[in-house]
Order: structure tokens, then sequence, then C-alpha cells
């Protein structure tokens, strides 16, 4: 499965919460756009429609008033944590030691540690998992319901991680880590939320 990239995924999503209930929505994207802008955003739109997300696009006064969602559009996000959890699953099936398994919760919402996050068998094994998880972290932190200001924390946390990653400054690295993980861990648990948090605690 090929992923969007995180704006194209942005516009797939919009157009998915709103089926059925504006079909402006395309259009109010281009409100005081600039003219990057809005080359950009008619470019996404034509790559959802050229792959199969998106038909039926209505254009009027140069801006698009109406859309369908096919079947593919609906599916994609679900697909993609199903191709997310099949890949990751691999790679711990395939890797000498394993930091975590896969996202348990208690009775209180907390992560279950059941691997050896010291990896003292093999040490590049927590720095190499460790990359993973703050990649994917990147890629889904919009999806998780946090303020721009827990958004701009963490990112900016994420940065000095992967430097600590290169340097392997292990205990500096957990400590940051930690701190992403305090940030996240009260929002709400879906299976990409589970992994995530499972994999930086």
């Amino acid at each position: 499965m090929e992923f969007l990239d995180k704006d194209t995924e942005k516009i797939l999503k919009l157009c998915v919460d709103n089926e059925g209930k504006s079909s402006a929505v395309l259009a109010e994207l281009f409100s005081g756009c600039s003219y990057y802008e809005e080359t950009k955003l008619r470019s996404q739109i034509k790559l959802l429609k050229e792959n199969g997300y998106i038909s039926n696009i209505k254009w009027g006064d140069g801006l698009p008033l109406f859309y369908r969602i096919e079947q593919k559009g609906r599916n994609y996000f679900a697909n993609r944590e199903m191709n997310i959890s099949a890949k990751l699953h691999k790679k711990d099936l395939a890797s000498p030691v394993s930091v975590y398994n896969q996202c348990n919760f208690g009775g209180d919402n907390s992560p279950i540690q059941i691997g050896n996050i010291d990896c003292e068998q093999n040490i590049d094994c927590y720095f190499n998992q460790a990359q993973e998880a703050i990649e994917e972290l990147k890629n889904h932190i919009y999806e998780l319901e946090l303020s721009k200001e827990q958004i701009t924390d963490i990112l900016n946390n994420l940065v000095k991680a992967s430097d600590l990653v290169k340097s392997k400054k292990k205990v500096q690295l957990k400590t940051i880590l930690k701190g992403v993980y305090d940030i996240i861990k009260d929002v709400g648990c879906s299976f990409v939320k589970g992994l995530l948090i499972s994999k930086i605690q």
C-alpha cells in the first residue's frame, strides 16, 4: 500500500469526515490562499482523484464545489493502520530482541511493558526502535487530540531525540521520550495511538 503525504491525507480526511454534510468543504480550503498554496491544493486534489480516492469533482469559478468519496478513500485510514501493524509485527518477529510487543492496556489504560526496554543483548536494537517510534510519531502527530502548543513541544523534543539517537546517548534519550509519553498518555487510545505509546514509553 502506498501512503499519501501528510498534507494530502489531511485533505482526504476532511473529505471523508464531511461526506454527506458539506459538499463545499474543498472549496473552503481555497479561502485566503496564496498562489503557491492554491497550486498545491489543486495538485493534491488531482492526486486524490487520479488515484481513485475521490471522484465526480464539480468545479465552479475555479473552485471544487462538489465531490464524491470512493470506497478506496473511505477505507484508506483503516487500511493504512492495518498495513503499519503488519509491517511492525513482521519487524518484531525478525528482531533479535524485542523492546515491546503490541500495546496492551491495563485497567487504568496504561501501557503494559512486556519486553526488555534496555535491549542488553543488542544495544543498537534500542536506538533503532526508538528512531522508528520517533518517525512514526512525526507522521501521525496531527491525528492525536493535542493542542498546537503540545504538538510544537512534541516536535521540538523529537528533533532533540533524533540527535540523541545519532550520538547514542541513551539516558538523555529515555528522558526526552518519557517527556513525550507524558504529553500523549492521556490522549484517547486508538490502535495507532496505543502503538506509538507502547514504543516510546
